[in-house]
């Protein structure tokens, strides 16, 4: 029989009697519930304490006596209560509507925004945004949720969402539509984060509509300058050019909207109905002289240029854009390098360059037999540079021309195309013979001007300078715009309708660009004839009035029908035609024509009509009974004196013209539909500045050139009142029968 060892038994036998001991006192424990013993995390001391309501003994003994609650939860870690998230940050009235918090855009105050769990369905927080816009809420914890905005207005939107390239802090974020409308999508918030500031909301506030108002008429200017430099830039002392066509079209440039021609200073004023896309064309003075290079002021709008020097838009401005808040611009201005006749240097001799411009035929640049000279080409003399122009000449009736170089140096010659269709024959083509071939370089930077050449100290003149050109042959097209009384669709029938005067019809390519080529006005008796430098595809518009009925288009044979379209996108316009030779078949028909003008005035000391001196440029100007300028433009009379203009509303009208050295005339006149016959009256002559009052600056300016012809020293064409090339007593007798008088003041 083994021995049991007595220790370990001993042992054995306490530890089983600790046991029972603890599993008593727990029952205990549980039995002496009745007196409510709540148990708390002491998160100041992380240790778990006891508070006893009422006495909790067991066999006179306190249970802590027996057991202590530290004893029994020592070996848990207590359940802490999660921190809550603060989530906000700001809602905003989104002026703009994009979606973007911009600076200026404030907060909007008293605008509820509720925290709801993810699902939606519960409620969690809600407040209002204090008077800066800004909120915020509280979660209870990390967790899932979604915030909601609560619009101030049934009438009000939310912005768009996510607009801020990927800014969180500058975008909105609620919904603005969908299931989710009013809402953010789901927002996750992670156990690390304490709060979040990027949820925001923008605003679109309804607001009562501000009545539309009619456009305010929009000013236009500034200032057409003579660039004696010809840098592109108003410098000190460079003058304004007087008496300067200035136009105001459509941003299509198919609709003139407004004309004028600057006054003494270069000063000019343009009137558009309102905010929109125009553009400003500028007509040169002559056609010698040059557009300045643009925007060479180094962004300084007020002191470039803005008219294009060449290209489809030469003459006219880029589109200018016109907003709602603008009533003027100031800065559309243009310098014009005019055209000087240089003074050449005698010592040394002048070396006179040439020779000749032929029609080259059959476009070989070879000058063959038969081939002629062509008349009128001008032709110039420039520096190597290209930046200075010396001499200018004409072509004579054989092609030949002579430009004369001040000094020995290095020089080019540059020939202008008759045409902007026709071409330069190619270069060096002769077999190295020098006479016979084309020295004009036909394409590239040195198009329509010779390689450098040298001329040395002992050359007088040279002849070996040739321009060979591939002209285009122009075509004629025509022919009448005409008032169908019957409505017929015919222009004869039974006998041949009215013709309706001063009608503008243009000519266009509709091509890569859509562009004009050339424009008329019809006569008094509604024809017209504008001419293709080439034979090809085009169509023709005539200006049509928006109140203005157009006739039944191919009704007939088309020698006697109309041929614009009276409705569709190109109402007032012909389809395109193809064009080969000569036409006078394309026509135009109104119903219902609005009103235009066939004037006639009488000038003095310029003989009896017909006469070439009569024709002339003059100020128009027609002011309807609105009070409202409806016409300022330079309209030409013809050798009989005789001057249209068409597309007016049938009114009540104030019709003044002036030319630029008479007296203006006014004339009152009710206009009704089709052509109105309105004489002007005597032009009286004198006026040299063209202030409309003839006085002693009149006669200084008479005074200073008297006895002088054209092209001698001067001799100044202002006080060439009868147009003879000679300021002589006549001139002086004209300006003597009116001095003092002044012309009719401008309506």
């Amino acid at each position: 029989m083994r021995r049991v060892n007595l220790s370990l038994l001993m042992l054995l036998v306490l530890t089983i009697a600790a046991l029972f001991a603890l599993i008593q006192t727990q029952t205990r424990l549980i039995a002496a519930q009745d007196d409510t013993m709540i148990i708390g995390f002491d998160a100041a001391s992380d240790t778990v304490g006891a508070t006893a309501t009422a006495s909790a003994t067991w066999a006179g003994t306190s249970v802590l006596d027996a057991v202590s609650a530290t004893d029994i939860f020592s070996a848990a870690t207590p359940t802490r209560t999660p921190t809550p998230v603060n989530i906000g940050n700001f809602v905003w009235d989104d002026l703009d509507q994009d979606g973007r918090q911009d600076a200026g855009e404030p907060g909007l105050s008293g605008v509820t925004v509720q925290l709801w769990n993810d699902a939606k369905n519960s409620l969690l927080d809600s407040t209002v945004t204090n008077g800066s816009g800004v909120y915020s809420l509280q979660s209870s914890g990390p967790g899932s949720y979604r915030v909601r905005v609560v619009l101030p207005s049934a009438s009000d939107q939310f912005s768009p969402k996510n607009q801020a390239g990927g800014d969180d802090t500058l975008d909105s974020d609620i919904n603005p539509s969908g299931a989710d409308i009013n809402f953010t999508d789901i927002v996750v918030i992670a156990s690390n984060v304490i709060s979040t500031t990027v949820i925001d909301a923008g605003i679109i506030k309804y607001r009562t509509p501000t009545p539309t108002r009619t456009p305010t008429p929009v000013n236009f200017g500034n200032f057409v300058w003579d660039d004696l430099d010809g840098d592109g830039r108003q410098d000190a002392g460079e003058p304004g050019l007087s008496g300067v066509s200035v136009q105001l079209w459509n941003d299509a440039k198919n609709s003139l909207l407004d004309s004028t021609v600057t006054n003494g200073s270069g000063v000019y004023s343009l009137q558009s109905s309102g905010p929109g896309s125009y553009r400003v064309r500028v007509v040169l003075p002559s056609a010698s002289d040059q557009f300045s290079p643009k925007n060479q002021a180094g962004g300084d709008d007020l002191l470039d240029s803005d008219i294009n020097v060449g290209g489809g838009d030469v003459s006219f401005t880029d589109i200018v854009v016109i907003a709602s808040n603008v009533i003027s611009t100031t800065s559309i201005d243009a310098g014009i390098i005019k055209f000087r006749t240089p003074t050449p240097t005698r010592t040394p001799t002048p070396i006179n360059i040439g020779n000749f411009v032929w029609d080259d035929l059959d476009g070989d640049g070879s000058q063959d037999v038969g081939e002629p000279g062509i008349a009128g080409v001008t032709v110039q003399l420039w520096n190597e540079a290209k930046n200075s122009l010396l001499y200018e000449d004409i072509t004579d009736s054989n092609g030949a021309y002579s430009v004369v170089a001040p000094v020995p140096g290095s020089y080019r010659v540059r020939v202008l195309k008759p045409s902007s269709a026709d071409d330069f024959s190619p270069k060096n083509q002769a077999s190295g013979d020098d006479t016979k071939d084309s020295d004009i370089n036909p394409s590239g930077a040195d198009s329509g001007f010779t390689d450098v050449f040298t001329l040395a100290s002992n050359v007088i003149s040279t002849t070996i300078v040739d321009a060979g050109i591939i002209t285009a042959d122009p075509v004629t097209i025509g022919n009448y715009v005409w008032w169908d009384t019957n409505e017929s669709g015919i222009q004869g029938s039974p006998v041949l309708e009215p013709g309706l005067a001063g009608r503008r019809v243009n000519l266009r390519v509709d091509a890569f660009i859509d562009y004009t080529v050339s424009s008329a006005i019809t006569d008094a008796g509604g024809f017209f004839i504008v001419t293709a430098p080439e034979a090809g595809t085009y169509y023709l518009c005539v200006v049509v009035l928006a109140s203005e009925t157009i006739t039944l288009k191919d009704a007939t044979t088309d020698t006697n029908d109309s041929d614009i379209n009276p409705i569709g996108a190109r109402r007032g316009c012909t389809d395109n035609f193809v064009v080969s030779v000569n036409t006078t078949s394309i026509d135009a028909g109104f119903t219902e024509p609005g009103a235009s003008i066939v004037g006639s005035v009488t000038l003095q000391g310029r003989g009896a009509a017909p006469n070439a001196l009569w024709s002339l440029p003059h100020r128009l100007r027609v002011v309807n009974s609105g009070g409202v300028a409806v016409v300022d433009q330079t309209v030409t009379t013809n050798t009989s004196a005789v001057f249209t203009y068409g597309a007016l509303v049938p009114d009540n009208y104030s019709v003044w013209i002036k030319g630029a050295q008479t007296l203006a005339e006014l004339t009152i006149v009710t206009m009704g539909a089709g052509n109105n016959a309105l004489a002007m009256g005597l032009m009286r002559q004198g006026d040299a500045n063209n202030d409309n009052v003839v006085n002693i600056t009149d006669f200084s300016i008479l005074a200073a050139s008297f006895g002088k012809v054209e092209g001698v020293t001067d001799y100044d064409a202002r006080a060439d009142f009868s147009g003879d090339d000679n300021v002589n007593i006549n001139d002086f007798s004209l300006l003597a029968a009116n001095f003092g008088q002044s012309g009719d003041a401008q309506p």
